[in-house]
């Protein structure tokens, strides 16, 4: 999916609301291709700069939003029921015009584990115990948050959604076993419901 970084996103509506990214959801792995084209300072209210996958929403909550900080790291917004939390990861591996592996981690402890391509960055602290917080109506999007509208200017492949926190070894084995394609230019995919904001 490519993304133009002024209006264009995808909006899969209440996904996850019920299972995956619930209020008291303690356990979860998202993993994605990224390759960001351009990245500007604009950035959400919880410091979120060209925002690639969020959930959250103006008029209801918010509880995540993954973003690419101008300096090339995964910036990581994530609402917990005891606190809200921040923090970027990475040394400069997000660069323009290049894939990039994104894997994030967040287990039954409030431990926050980030894979940026090879490179693990483990987080066992910032957020310590807690349990995801509340984002009834908030739309789960690709390619940007609609919190404060914040978007990409890139593009994002392959993104998968898991119920549990995966090991380091499935990780890895996502990693390898999912390759980034460049898209064709000319080719319109359907899915669903999914609807492309414009």
């Amino acid at each position: 999916m490519e993304f133009d970084g002024k209006k264009s996103y995808v909006d899969f509506g209440a996904a996850f609301e019920k299972d995956v990214l619930a209020a008291g959801s303690e356990e979860w792995t998202i993993t994605l291709w990224i390759k960001p084209i351009s990245l500007v300072s604009n950035a959400s209210n919880h410091g979120t700069m060209n925002c690639f996958l969020a959930k959250a929403s103006d008029p209801s909550n918010d509880n995540l939003e993954f973003g690419v900080q101008t300096n090339n790291d995964l910036h990581l917004y994530i609402d917990t029921q005891p606190k809200d939390s921040q923090m970027d990861f990475g040394e400069g591996e997000l660069k323009k015009g290049k894939w990039h592996f994104v894997g994030v981690s967040y287990d039954t402890k409030g431990s926050v584990d980030v894979w940026l391509n090879k490179n693990h960055y483990p987080e066992p602290n910032s957020w310590k115990g807690s349990r995801m917080d509340a984002a009834g109506g908030s739309p789960f999007t690709i390619g940007a948050t609609i919190h404060i509208d914040t978007y990409l200017h890139g593009a994002v492949d392959e993104v998968a959604v898991y119920e549990r926190a995966l090991s380091a070894k499935e990780i890895i084995k996502n990693r390898q076993a999912a390759l980034a394609v460049a898209s064709t230019g000319k080719l319109t995919i359907t899915w669903g419901q999914i609807k492309a904001s414009k």
